[in-house]
């Protein structure tokens, strides 16, 4: 036995060789700029980001425009939970998560309640580490304008009933934000699976695209602010971006936030482009 011997490979993980010997191409001769539209450099990249695009979106049954592409699922995390603070703060400013979140979420939570007063509840896990739907349904106010629960822990590998939350979500109207980083690629994902119980129009839409209501549209330079990200152990950084949702999960308002970060691209002449590098 050779050691010392790695355990952690939910934090980071060796890269598959296979996944090596597709992307050094793109390290290498392949090197445009996805977003470069005027020279064969740039068509040569964008093809093979919308190739990744295609491959994630097969991944987890979902349609290739749902997809898109973030640093990683910390931003990602940042980008879901604050943007639906800033669209949807005169409807509500309670966030409903648990206590056993990544950190990328819990420190998001914790520093808006701290900055915004922001009211957040942190479900208990039973002995198995697992949230109770109904613990959720009971957590719910006329305040509550998100759920966060993850698909599966991080540390102990615990698979939360993320469909029937999910249903409770619609049931309510809320917007329901997972985080699937630790369970795509090792467990069978299917979003439309997830979202197969009956939605009406003017339910909430878990893991589709959401219509940008008026209200939102009106506030969205509330979110045209380059963004806060929160990382676990790190100090804090400054990000603005032009796509806006997730890579290995889901948010549940693709379009309301991509439409504010769009705002702050034109506003402020910010060039940002999704990176393959991150895409085996």
């Amino acid at each position: 036995m050779k050691l010392p011997i790695f355990m952690d490979n939910h934090s980071t993980t060796p890269m598959d060789p296979r996944v090596l010997e597709v992307m050094l191409p793109y390290f290498v001769e392949k090197f445009g700029n996805s977003a470069s539209r005027n020279h064969a450099f740039g068509w040569e990249a964008e093809e093979a980001v919308e190739t990744a695009r295609k491959q994630i979106a097969r991944l987890i049954h979902a349609d290739s425009k749902e997809i898109v592409f973030t640093s990683g699922a910390t931003e990602s995390d940042n980008l879901a939970i604050k943007g639906v603070v800033e669209m949807y703060h005169e409807k509500g400013d309670h966030i409903i998560t648990s206590s056993t979140e990544h950190r990328a979420v819990l420190d998001t939570a914790k520093a808006l309640e701290a900055k915004r007063g922001t009211k957040i509840t942190y479900l208990p896990v039973d002995k198995f580490g697992m949230v109770s739907p109904e613990d959720v349904r009971n957590a719910i106010t006329d305040k509550t304008i998100l759920i966060s629960i993850m698909f599966a822990n991080n540390e102990i590998g615990t698979i939360h009933p993320i469909k029937e939350i999910g249903k409770i979500a619609k049931e309510k109207g809320i917007l329901f934000h997972c985080d699937a980083t630790q369970g795509v690629g090792k467990v069978p994902i299917d979003v439309q699976d997830l979202i197969s119980s009956p939605v009406r129009d003017e339910d909430l839409r878990f893991a589709d695209r959401m219509r940008i209501d008026h209200e939102a549209r009106r506030h969205r330079q509330h979110v045209s602010e380059q963004v806060a990200i929160y990382q676990p152990d790190r100090q804090r950084v400054a990000r603005s971006i032009r796509e806006s949702t997730y890579r290995n999960t889901r948010c549940v308002d693709t379009h309301l936030i991509e439409d504010a970060l769009e705002h702050l691209v034109d506003e402020h002449d910010v060039r940002t482009e999704p990176s393959v590098a991150n895409v085996p």
